[in-house]
């Protein structure tokens, strides 16, 4: 009888969504940084038990989320049968399937994807939780929404290394803004730092300087000295701190500063010094050296020699 051979055919190449064919051949090194194969291979079957199921097994499973992530699935390196479902150290590349894009393109972005997979609060795209830019939100879209104010912001904006269009509304980081209001300092446009969403949102910042909270050439303890007269003329002659100008200390400063006696006030044969916030020193009730007060304690007065120690 004569022996017949049979061939056998091999199977055809997964045509799942998230392997793609371009993909880099996964490591084939010991240990948990191995990447899977393919299912039932005898080699991958001790990681698979300890790890678990791969992402490609586990989205099978999960539904109309398990396919978002497969459509979602934009990695260059690994295809969604080289990962494993809890994995939370590599960081895959997905891309947005919800219609966000940056400068024209599809949005793309890095997580790991055991966040993805996470029950409990599962990560999406931070384009669509407005937690990145994107072209349909970023900063400068915001101020060409956004009217007058808008505006404002756009010709205020001083960032450096920075677009507007890169920066989210709600950002908390501290960028650079340039006064276009007239305040200056030492003869240039006065810059500060603040962050988008404190230019945004509801309680609205604006220029330090303009608000009186930061020294300019327009409005610091110098100028406004010069322009009050005696009292003014007396406060210069008593400024004593040592590491900073007059000009760059507000009228209204909350800060306590070094003062030097001019009424003949000594201690241990030098004029006599303290502090005082300037604001107690400019303000409607302003006070002066304790020494000179009426109301000079004791110990003070004998410090100062005005009565017998």
């Amino acid at each position: 009888m004569a022996v017949m051979s049979v061939s056998r055919v091999a199977p055809a190449p997964s045509t799942r969504p998230g392997a793609r064919s371009g993909a880099r051949a996964p490591s084939r090194g010991p240990g948990p940084s191995s990447s899977f194969s393919g299912r039932g291979s005898r080699r991958c079957a001790p990681l698979r038990a300890r790890y678990g199921m791969t992402l490609g097994e586990w989205c099978d499973e999960n539904g109309e989320y398990g396919d978002k992530l497969l459509e979602e699935w934009y990695d260059p390196d690994r295809t969604v049968e080289e990962v494993t479902r809890g994995n939370r150290v590599y960081k895959g590349l997905w891309r947005c399937s919800a219609g966000c894009t940056k400068d024209g393109e599809a949005f793309t972005w890095e997580a790991t994807v055991g966040h993805r997979t996470n029950s409990e609060r599962p990560r999406g795209c931070p384009g669509c939780a407005r937690k990145s830019p994107t072209d349909q939100n970023n900063l400068l879209q915001w101020c060409q929404d956004n009217g007058e104010h808008g505006r404002k912001l756009i010709e205020e904006w001083a960032e450096p290394t920075l677009a507007m269009k890169d920066v989210t509304p709600g950002s908390t980081k501290k960028l650079s803004w340039r006064c276009l209001a007239g305040c200056t300092e030492d003869g240039e446009a006065i810059t500060w730092e603040a962050s988008p969403n404190n230019r945004t949102g509801s309680l609205r910042t604006g220029c330090p300087g303009c608000a009186g909270k930061s020294p300019t050439d327009q409005h610091n303890l110098l100028q406004w000295c010069q322009d009050n007269g005696e009292h003014g003329r007396k406060l210069i002659e008593e400024w004593a701190e040592p590491t900073l100008a007059m000009k760059d200390v507000t009228p209204g400063s909350e800060k306590k500063m070094s003062w030097r006696c001019s009424a003949g006030c000594k201690e241990d044969g030098e004029p006599f010094t303290w502090e005082a916030r300037v604001h107690d020193r400019t303000g409607s009730d302003r006070t002066g050296c304790p020494g000179c007060s009426p109301s000079t304690p004791i110990s003070l007065q004998k410090r100062l020699g005005k009565v017998a120690r």
